[in-house]
């Protein structure tokens, strides 16, 4: 049985890299991203909604493309730090979830599907959105092969309808290679 969450995702991604000095590295690109997902049974928890609708929304929670424009700048320090700052433009779709699924969301969203991902009876969606994504990174090298990297991204998310979201995450990775 294919899952909720399960896609395949096909990427294109075009970028221009450019070293400035020694110590400064600039990225710039573009990609194309197709998520395609297989159609899900009937989910009784949407049907019975009952919104008194004669029509309802697919199950084809990721089944969208989206394209974006990313620049990325990075500075390395001597003692090896790294220091990284990028934006991205993102046209596409989001998939989000809720506990509380209005009919105005619900007549808004392109796909609509009970969200196994959390306890309780949340209802996942998709909408058609733009994205703006800051982001903010530091590498610490904490070994001759391994680092502690700290991250910050800003996402400011329009979609249809007036939806909009803002999340904000804040990483702490280690890495090491082999």
């Amino acid at each position: 049985m294919m899952a909720r969450r399960d896609n395949e995702l096909l990427t294109l991604d075009i970028s221009y890299l450019k070293r400035l000095s020694p110590a400064w590295f600039l990225t710039f690109g573009a990609d194309f991203q197709q998520s395609s997902a297989e159609s899900l049974p009937s989910d009784p928890v949407i049907e019975n909604f009952d919104y008194g609708l004669n029509w309802s929304q697919p199950f084809e929670l990721y089944d969208y493309d989206s394209t974006s424009a990313y620049a990325d700048i990075e500075y390395a320090f001597e003692n090896g730090m790294l220091l990284n700052a990028g934006y991205r433009r993102v046209n596409g779709s989001i998939v989000s979830s809720t506990t509380w699924p209005t009919l105005a969301l619900y007549k808004a969203a392109d796909a609509v599907y009970s969200d196994p991902a959390f306890k309780g009876n949340w209802v996942a969606y998709q909408l058609e959105a733009d994205t703006n994504e800051w982001s903010l990174g530091l590498s610490i090298p904490s070994g001759q092969d391994s680092s502690i990297n700290l991250g910050y991204s800003f996402y400011d998310i329009s979609a249809v309808s007036g939806n909009s979201y803002v999340n904000r995450i804040l990483s702490v990775s280690y890495v090491h290679n082999f």
